[in-house]
């Protein structure tokens, strides 16, 4: 089918005054009815004339080269041509022509997107006129991309390290944008399209940001959130935990990520996600499965990469014994196909704290608290019958057990004992603050006492810390076989 003269003219008349300078408010109408054109019904040959034009906008000598040389319609004209694929191609999806225009563009357009977050996408870049719309172009089109095989299987390690670089950039965001979360929600969707297998490609974008980065977004991401009563936050509530556990699962990052706070934070999702209100809802159940499950993959990941002692005592400290109670209501659900050797993962979370790590004073005296500040309706039900009924009178049991060792002080630990014996002040009240982070056990009045102790303690700590590496996963089989299940 031949194109109209007349539209062709049209055509001419928008690409010569969107190249002219004088008159950026013509630009800018001129780049805006070109848009309305590519959307304009039926796709037709005219269409991929407008999409020839477009093209020529993500050329990437026109990319500025300094931030002092950028031209914001020039940005402008490049991010409409972005919007203009994603929309044609996502409205028809089965046109291999428009298939192949969008292939086309690919290396060009994350040359411009990687552009955008590195130079463009600055401190002050809310305070560009058209900010907000070229940031939305640029996620649109990766989110495209993500869902789009043939393109991602070209460049998904770019086009994932490109979202990432939006997620960081995101959380630094002073003033949130229309659509939060963006980013998150479209690593969620690599995951549903590509598998969990490419996790990998997630993790190495988290890396090239930094470890440190990666964790501080991860935390104050999930942070923003959590108790925040809507269903869109509910479903963004999800994404941001399955990144926390992707985060968790690995080795190097895992670490910054609890520096960062995450156990406060996740263990306070978790209580938000596992509300009455919640649990009882059909309309919520599914996403709040999710959250549940990526919660406590990732704290029993996280307990096996850490020494354990002051990770269990600060878990049972936050509150996490009443929300993992309160999950057995799902508990036929809670059953990741990568967590074979625990196949309830809320109840293995639970037995692992018990078997492993109870026989620290600390943790002790962290679990007696928390036993008594589960609600007395949920402990009735749990005394009853349930899914969990099992791991609740065990854990109780113990605990409650080991609390009344003969010859052990009135109280599971005492905080106002230093652990350096040569200390005339024999500790202060605020010594919990001064935990070994190595073994998590002993205590200190101040830097002073814990160095002058250090030749004492050392061999014990690391006696400790080799326990708890070595025992834990044994104990946990044993648990989850014997006790748990």
């Amino acid at each position: 089918m031949d194109v109209d003269a007349t539209d062709l003219l049209i055509l001419q008349e928008l690409e010569a005054a969107i190249a002219q300078s004088d008159d950026p408010d013509a630009q800018i109408r001129s780049i805006n009815e070109l848009k309305k054109l590519a959307k304009t019904p039926p796709l037709s040959p005219f269409t991929f004339k407008i999409l020839s034009v477009l093209k020529k906008f993500l050329a990437t000598s026109r990319i500025p080269r300094s931030e002092s040389k950028i031209d914001d319609v020039v940005v402008l004209a490049a991010s409409c041509a972005l919007w203009s694929y994603t929309w044609l191609k996502l409205e028809y999806q089965t046109n291999v022509e428009l298939d192949d225009a969008c292939v086309d563009i690919l290396p060009d357009a994350l040359r411009w997107i990687d552009f955008l977050h590195a130079r463009y996408f600055g401190d002050d870049w809310q305070g560009r006129r058209f900010g907000e719309n070229i940031w939305g172009a640029a996620l649109t089109f990766l989110d495209m991309s993500v869902g789009h095989y043939r393109m991602f299987s070209m460049a998904g390690e770019n086009i994932t390290r490109q979202i990432v670089h939006f997620w960081v950039q995101e959380a630094r965001l002073d003033n949130r944008l229309y659509v939060k979360h963006l980013p998150s929600r479209i690593l969620q969707k690599l995951i549903v399209c590509h598998g969990e297998e490419r996790e990998d490609l997630i993790v190495s974008a988290m890396e090239s940001v930094g470890a440190s980065v990666a964790a501080r977004t991860a935390v104050s991401q999930l942070s923003t959130i959590t108790g925040t009563d809507s269903d869109k936050h509910l479903m963004e509530t999800r994404n941001e935990t399955l990144l926390i556990r992707i985060l968790a699962c690995n080795g190097t990052l895992v670490h910054h990520l609890l520096a960062m706070g995450a156990i406060r934070v996740l263990v306070k999702t978790l209580a938000y996600a596992t509300r009455e209100s919640y649990t009882d809802d059909p309309s919520t159940r599914g996403i709040m499965i999710w959250i549940v499950q990526n919660i406590c993959e990732a704290l029993q990941v996280a307990i096996g990469q850490t020494t354990g002692v002051a990770f269990a005592r600060q878990v049972l400290s936050f509150g996490i014994l009443a929300p993992l109670l309160r999950a057995d209501k799902w508990h036929k659900h809670l059953t990741p196909k990568h967590f074979p050797g625990a196949p309830y993962i809320h109840v293995g979370l639970l037995i692992q704290i018990l078997a492993t790590y109870t026989i620290y004073p600390s943790v002790l005296h962290s679990a007696v608290v928390a036993i008594e500040e589960v609600p007395v309706k949920l402990q009735n039900r749990l005394d009853k019958a349930g899914p969990m009924t099992s791991a609740w009178k065990t854990f109780k049991n113990v605990v409650e057990s080991r609390s009344k060792i003969p010859g052990a002080p009135p109280r599971p630990f005492d905080i106002s004992r230093c652990s350096n014996l040569s200390c005339s002040a024999r500790g202060t009240r605020n010594t919990e603050s001064k935990r070994c982070a190595g073994c998590g056990d002993a205590l200190y009045c101040g830097p002073a006492c814990q160095k002058v102790d250090w030749q004492n303690h050392r061999n014990t700590c690391r006696e400790l810390q080799a326990l708890t590496f070595g025992a834990s996963q044994a104990i946990l089989r044993y648990y989850l076989h014997n006790v748990g299940l």
